[in-house]
């Protein structure tokens, strides 16, 4: 039974014509790093500031990060359609600080909103730094003056991250290299390869290889730059058929999952044109029974995110991402609606409630 969900296992998927990662920047001034948390502390560390205002929903990485840099951290609320409340975002701002956002699940943010909370920076003198890891892909409006990302969830890569802007970018040329973290991935990855194709049985190994490299990267306190294998990989990903796959699988379980409104919940919106999703995300009550259902029928969701700093939120308690991503087509989808659907069978038994 082909498995849903998970780390990405290496693959050859050469890219011969079309869009790559780096054109979509268009001439934008960058640096690649090892990971979106390297390009975050390069970025807090480079503007000198002592006050960020980060989103409640966001990932625990993202906080230490800016708590290793210096920064005192005001958080701000999200409501439960994924907005900023943006009373919430304008009395979190402090003078001369940062902002730093992100647009979920590559859906856009509101265009009166964006400009609303420009406006608010304008007036506080506060520098935004937009997160663009789950709409990198998306044809979105940006206003971070600058804009981080990360790669390693979009693709099979080692490693990989992405500072950007549309002024100058005021980062070092380079960064030293270290490709502990890299190397440990890149080796789960090939082993995770192995073990899909049958070549061996080494799945506890390649999970614990998983968690040793995030342990790496959890105890950074510099950044670093973009190993040479990922370097050499980021050309070659087939971006164009990436998105068409997305947003098919995305539309299939969107069209489907409305026979289980009584009891699941579709958070991510209708897919607009343009956009490029991450996760069709979800909300039950039964989230937590669901999701271990799914996970014996080797379908793997994440949650984003667990609660932050003992902050719950809607989604840290109910929610949970479906794996739309490239690896998988309309029959994986189908299984997946079909694991949902045995579920909500059963739960009408009270086997599951």
């Amino acid at each position: 039974m082909n498995r849903i969900g998970g780390e990405f296992a290496f693959e050859k998927n050469p890219n011969t014509i079309g869009l790559t990662v780096l054109n979509r920047l268009q001439e934008r001034p960058f640096r690649l790093f090892d990971s979106g948390r390297s390009a975050i502390r390069a970025c807090l560390k480079m503007l000198n500031r002592s006050q960020i205002s980060l989103p409640r929903y966001t990932c625990e990485s993202v906080v230490r990060v800016c708590e290793d840099c210096g920064y005192t951290i005001r958080f701000f609320s999200i409501a439960n359609d994924f907005s900023f409340v943006m009373e919430d975002l304008v009395s979190s701002l402090a003078d001369r600080g940062v902002l730093l956002f992100h647009p979920y699940f590559g859906f856009p943010v509101d265009s009166a909103v964006l400009q609303q909370i420009k406006e608010a920076c304008t007036l506080y003198d506060v520098t935004i730094v937009e997160d663009t890891t789950h709409s990198f892909f998306s044809s979105v409006q940006t206003i971070g003056t600058y804009c981080i990302a990360s790669f390693r969830k979009w693709f099979p890569l080692p490693d990989g991250g992405i500072a950007y802007s549309a002024q100058e970018l005021d980062l070092p040329l380079s960064f030293p290299r270290c490709d502990d973290f890299s190397s440990i991935r890149f080796e789960a990855m090939r082993i995770k390869s192995g073990f899909l194709q049958g070549e061996n049985d080494k799945e506890e190994l390649f999970l614990e290889k998983f968690e040793d490299a995030e342990k790496i990267l959890d105890t950074r306190e510099e950044s670093y730059s973009l190993s040479s294998s990922s370097r050499g990989l980021l050309d070659t990903f087939d971006i164009d058929g990436m998105i068409e796959k997305r947003r098919s699988n995305y539309f299939y379980l969107y069209s489907h999952l409305g026979i289980f409104s009584s009891w699941l919940t579709i958070l991510t919106p209708f897919l607009a044109e343009g956009v490029c999703p991450m996760f069709l995300v979800i909300s039950c009550s039964c989230r937590n029974k669901l999701r271990s259902f799914l996970r014996k029928q080797l379908i793997f969701c994440p949650v984003h995110w667990p609660e932050v700093r003992g902050y719950a939120t809607v989604f840290s308690e109910h929610s949970m991402s479906l794996p739309i991503d490239q690896r998988y087509g309309e029959t994986d989808m189908h299984r997946l609606f079909c694991a949902i659907k045995e579920f909500a069978d059963a739960r009408k038994t009270q086997y599951y409630s």
